[in-house]
């Protein structure tokens, strides 16, 4: 069971890696046109599953930033504060992310 969880935790860190980026790039879409759907949509896909197993996998912070995300986006508003706030937690995350992978190296 041991060995199962230790594969998935590294998984899970590539997986980090990988998606960096990606949630950087979502940020400044984001920030540019704040109603860009396509965006929001797959923001709201990567933060979902990340907040469904970094828990399990030893990174709880990481799954509550990426749960208070994924709210964030399901109810976004285009006001100036809801987009503050977003861009604040995805900032949040992201460091979160950043430390996890340097922790891991």
């Amino acid at each position: 069971m041991a060995e199962a969880i230790g594969r998935t935790r590294q998984n899970f860190i590539d997986d980090l890696i990988v998606n960096m980026p990606e949630i950087e790039g979502l940020q400044a879409r984001i920030g540019a046109c704040p109603g860009d759907r396509d965006a929001l949509d797959r923001l709201a896909f990567l933060t979902h599953r990340m907040s469904g197993i970094a828990a399990t996998v030893g990174f709880p912070e990481i799954g509550k930033r990426a749960g208070a995300i994924h709210d964030l986006v399901s109810s976004f508003e285009r006001s100036d504060r809801h987009q503050t706030i977003l861009s604040r937690e995805i900032e949040t995350l992201l460091d979160l992310m950043e430390d996890a992978v340097v922790d891991e190296m």
